[in-house]
């Protein structure tokens, strides 16, 4: 039998954010007591998980209930958050999932267990028919929004603020009773509207292309060369289509952003027991959800003027105007960047970091610095003593007690003169230069040091590079240079060996301080910064790697300090 891969997801989730719908609107004569008996008739398929018998029911119970019957409000508040969730179990829903080649077995959302075709290795692989992504968007366009339209308009717009139901374990799929009110309508309809504007841009936009060539390989965990695999063979795809829903699609997200605010404002005045409420603020979180609050208002400032996104004192403040990505929309194809073969941006590429007036102001310098790109750190190395090695040049995230740590990156140059480092914009780096006077490969005594002036260097990005981090060789490394062999001469690599001296007690041996090293692949190792004239002795830890450890004697190890080889 073929391996599948099993998806899950939790009901609750589903019930606060779900995306997707069905449809069978109508309205039909009074009659309290069928209208009733048809709310408690479609709760009781929801205790059952059965989603389109209650949705079916749910939609009777509206079609039978006039507004001042008592079950009105509870009709309507049930068939609107249904008749949205029942889209996954439509027949064109269904059909998409027949043929991504998904199991028959597992689709329901209260219990989400659906299983995809997967090779022998366990990857997954879809059918040379699945459908492509054009198709799943029409679906998004042709039944989720007309049934989101739906229940905004006929359905949750008749509700009053009093609205409130108690929905028992069974009902949510949760462990506890939960009460769903109008602050939590007010949160399922900034959903919808969002959604349907989220429809509307993808609508827009080429983003045709072939699920089933495009998705095992994101899936799977594959190399995924968006110059590659993506853009050259679909050019087209980013180009604008449709502008027109461009406009709607700004409207929806208004709506959207205004209902945020009220339910927010609903919320946060209520004051029953919040803690069964389906959504509820913690006191201990109001900073958080008023951080989010300032957004949604800046968003929404940002429909019809340059609003700053955030309080404004960033280092590199975001100004959005999104009234043109709306109402004069552009191709978002002209405005990629470029990207490297491991599908990284590559810093200062983007041909418009305006987007066209949409981010106000925005330049190269600032993307480097919102996306953390690497830029080009440049500067001189000069020598004050007489230089006959290649000089590397490096950079390291950390430095401590004279040690540098986390190695970033590193060039060489044939003699003194200009390098060229790539750093993370916004980041702290310290800068070392050596000249290999041995050619042993390892900065070691004898080699020619010297560091940045101003270490530790803070990487900003201006005109796209960091300049004047000049470097001066002007110290000659003092300290200890060995090798690690097996007898027959050949290295061991990874060895610890550190720097100790020896106490009056010649039983003794005190660590110098965090001088130690590790064997490379040549099996060298080196101490410096020892003192010309400091008597050391060579403690050798090879444990985990199953080798003798001890002080080193000059011809083999020993557990006894005054036995240690000492050099000065």
């Amino acid at each position: 039998m073929s391996n599948t891969r099993r998806m899950v997801f939790n009901f609750s989730v589903f019930f606060t954010l779900s995306l997707i719908v069905t449809a069978m609107p109508g309205r039909g004569m009074a009659d309290e007591t069928s209208a009733s008996q048809f709310v408690t008739q479609g709760r009781t398929f929801l205790s059952q998980h059965d989603i389109p018998a209650a949705t079916d029911s749910f939609r009777q119970a509206v079609e039978a209930a006039e507004p001042d019957d008592p079950s009105y409000q509870l009709a309507n508040l049930f068939y609107g958050v249904t008749r949205v969730l029942n889209v996954a179990y439509s027949d064109q829903a269904n059909a998409l999932l027949d043929r991504t080649g998904a199991s028959s077995e597992g689709r329901n959302l209260y219990d989400l267990d659906v299983e995809f075709p997967e090779d022998d290795d366990g990857d997954l692989v879809l059918p040379p028919d699945s459908p492509r992504s054009a198709e799943y968007i029409n679906f998004l366009e042709t039944v989720l929004v007309p049934e989101i339209d739906a229940s905004l308009n006929e359905n949750l717009a008749v509700l009053s603020s009093t609205v409130s139901v108690m929905l028992t374990p069974e009902e949510t799929g949760t462990d506890d009773p939960v009460e769903f009110d109008y602050g939590d309508v007010l949160m399922f309809k900034y959903c919808l509207y969002a959604t349907k504007s989220t429809v509307n841009i993808l609508k827009s936009y080429d983003l045709d292309v072939d699920t089933d060539e495009i998705l095992p390989p994101l899936v799977n965990g594959y190399h995924f060369s968006i110059n590659d695999d993506l853009l050259n063979i679909y050019p087209e795809l980013l180009q604008l289509l449709t502008p027109d829903q461009m406009a709607a699609a700004g409207d929806s997200i208004e709506l959207s952003l205004n209902t945020y605010l009220q339910a927010s404002d609903f919320i946060r005045a209520e004051t029953d027991n919040q803690e069964d409420d389906f959504i509820s603020f913690d006191p201990d979180s109001f900073d958080d959800e008023q951080d989010y609050r300032d957004l949604m208002t800046d968003l929404l400032g940002s429909l019809s003027e340059p609003t700053v996104i955030g309080n404004g004192d960033e280092e590199h403040p975001m100004t959005l105007y999104l009234y043109p990505f709306f109402n004069t929309p552009l191709s978002l194809r002209d405005f990629l960047p470029d990207f490297d073969a491991d599908s990284h941006i590559i810093s200062c590429t983007f041909p418009d970091p305006t987007f066209a007036g949409i981010v106000v102001d925005y330049s190269n310098d600032d993307w480097n610095y919102l996306l953390e790109l690497d830029i080009p750190v440049q500067g001189n190395v000069t020598d004050s003593l007489p230089v006959s090695g290649t000089i590397h040049v490096e950079s390291f995230e950390d430095y401590w007690n004279g040690n540098f740590y986390d190695f970033s990156d590193s060039t060489t140059i044939a003699g003194p003169g200009p390098y060229t480092l790539k750093q993370t914009t916004d980041s702290t780096v310290w800068i070392r230069a050596w000249s290999d006077e041995d050619g042993n490969g390892i900065l070691s005594p004898g080699d020619l040091f010297g560091e940045a002036e101003q270490n530790p260097v803070e990487v900003t990005s201006t005109n796209c590079t960091h300049e004047g981090v000049n470097v001066e060789l002007d110290t000659e490394i003092t300290g200890i240079v060995g090798r690690v062999t097996y007898s027959d001469g050949s290295p061991i690599s990874g060895i610890s060996v550190s720097a100790v001296r020896p106490e009056d007690d010649a039983e003794w041996c005190s660590y110098y301080d965090n001088v130690w090293a590790s064997t490379d692949e040549n099996g060298m190792f080196a101490f410096n910064g020892i003192p010309s004239g400091m008597p050391v002795s060579i403690d050798i830890y090879g444990l985990s790697q199953g080798f003798e450890t001890g002080y080193w004697t000059g011809s083999g190890v020993s557990d006894t300090c005054g036995d240690a080889a000492i050099f000065i």
